[in-house]
């Protein structure tokens, strides 16, 4: 049985271009389908935790973004009010290497793309969406919206929390609500963080501040979403105060 490709995988994020990298490097030929431009990273203010075995893993897939990321130094974590003690201490010093780094996320994606756009058996298609899935005992027929029809003995479903491939395939998921929501933004500050990662556990969800490249920490704050609506309507001097 032949097909036209080794691994289809449909969303082009930062997992579904990670995961293309990864097939490609054993040498199997993948296609990324999105209805995206790829080329073009979303609009997105967050930055992601790469543990240290997932920064090896990014150095093995060619994707160069040592400059790019903080590392974790010193983690610290704790729980309750201001003025508790510390109950965790994670010391890069102890491990020989970074426990985690930061890297915020269009740049992560700027590099992934970077690898992708240049890899001799990764095939990108942009700003196209699968309108049908016919899944097989031995392969996997999607249809896009073009028309055109591809087929691959693996499917990857990259294409989110509300993945349409994995509903096609018949995957069922369980959910629950936990009345919780989170606030994510970037401070610079005066003084260096000198790579110290905080979180701290409060009633009502936890509060993490993570340290970026340069005086800046990326902030993520976690309660009950009517806190965080209540937040996220401060003026920005008031919301600073009450993060001090």
């Amino acid at each position: 049985m032949s097909f036209d490709f080794d691994a289809i995988i449909i969303g082009g994020g930062l997992c579904g271009q990670s995961a293309a990298l990864a097939c490609a490097n054993i040498g199997l030929s993948v296609a990324i389908i999105d209805g995206r431009d790829i080329a073009r990273a979303p609009d997105d203010g967050r930055a992601s935790a790469l543990a240290a075995s997932s920064m090896r893993m990014m150095t093995r897939l060619g994707v160069d973004i040592v400059d790019a990321v903080q590392p974790f130094n010193d983690v610290l974590v704790t729980e309750g009010a201001q003025g508790s003690p510390w109950r965790l201490h994670f010391d890069s010093a102890d491990h020989g290497e970074p426990t985690a780094f930061m890297i915020e996320n269009p740049v992560l994606y700027a590099a992934l793309y970077a690898q992708v756009h240049s890899h001799a058996e990764i095939t990108i298609k942009s700003e196209m969406r699968v309108q049908d899935w016919a899944f097989e005992p031995r392969q996997a027929v999607i249809t896009m919206d073009t028309g055109e029809t591809l087929s691959a003995p693996l499917i990857i479903a990259a294409d989110g929390r509300n993945s349409p491939t994995r509903k096609a395939a018949g995957i069922s998921v369980q959910s629950k609500r936990y009345d919780q929501s989170a606030l994510v933004t970037t401070i610079a500050h005066s003084l260096p963080h000198e790579g110290l990662a905080v979180q701290r556990f409060y009633a009502g969800g936890p509060l993490a501040v993570l340290p970026l490249t340069g005086d800046r920490c990326q902030i993520v704050w976690s309660d009950k979403t009517a806190a965080i609506e209540a937040a996220m309507a401060l003026d920005e001097a008031i919301f600073l105060d009450l993060l001090g």
